[in-house]
């Protein structure tokens, strides 16, 4: 082989390798967005459950378990559907459109 052959097989693999990583890049973004999708459903349902059967009926079955009053009980099920929402913001939104843009930006 001579050296435009190589030259010519070289660039190919690194256009086929582009492909890849592109296609890796948005795989993996979509992955992250469907998982942030069903972290918002999971806390949509938790949300829905805790108005639904409302706070009495929640603080006879968890809170006294716990040993928790009402309000800590109302309290503490507020800080864990914001630290839900924001953990699965940070770790899964963000990472997820980002890794979807640099994909998209990539040419095939």
């Amino acid at each position: 082989m001579d050296l435009t052959e190589l030259e010519i097989e070289a660039k190919l693999q690194v256009k086929i390798e582009r492909t890849l990583l592109r296609t890796k890049l948005i795989m993996l973004g979509n992955a992250l967005l469907v998982a942030w999708l069903v972290s918002v459903v999971l806390a949509t349902i938790w949300y829905l459950a805790y108005v639904r059967t409302g706070s009495s009926s929640l603080n006879t079955m968890v809170a006294q378990q716990f040993g928790l009053t009402a309000l800590q009980f109302q309290k503490l099920n507020g800080i864990g559907i914001t630290i839900w929402k924001m953990v699965a913001g940070l770790l899964l939104l963000c990472p997820g459109i980002g890794l979807r843009v640099c994909g998209e930006a990539m040419k095939p």
